[in-house]
């Protein structure tokens, strides 16, 4: 009788002990996954942290353009405009060209 008794506290242990290692694979694998989490969230963090910066770089691209293409309007403004002109007709130089265009037009000789 104290054998089988002894037996069966032997076989307890084996199965808590087998049980336990169980619990312990589960624990080990769950603190991987949470680990793995964990290291994904600060990946995903520092990507959002660059493409935020990313965003204020084009942000400021985008005010700075603004700004070039307004100058380039104001630039523009005071221009004279010939209509009916083709545009690169005027060759290598502009000045004798529009010379020679209002002598043209006015019907004058020379200027």
């Amino acid at each position: 009788m104290f054998e089988s008794l002894t037996a069966d506290i032997h076989n307890l242990k084996r199965d808590l002990s087998q049980e336990l290692w169980q619990v312990n694979q589960g624990l080990t694998s769950v603190g991987n996954r949470v680990s793995s989490l964990e290291d994904n969230g600060m990946a995903q963090g520092q990507e959002l942290e660059m493409l935020l910066q990313e965003v204020i770089c084009l942000h400021e691209q985008d005010v700075l353009w603004a700004q070039v293409e307004d100058l380039e309007n104001r630039s523009h403004r005071n221009n004279v405009r010939l209509q009916g002109v083709p545009v690169d007709s005027e060759g290598i130089d502009i000045q004798d060209y529009i010379q020679a265009l209002f002598c043209h037009v006015l019907g004058w000789e020379e200027w």
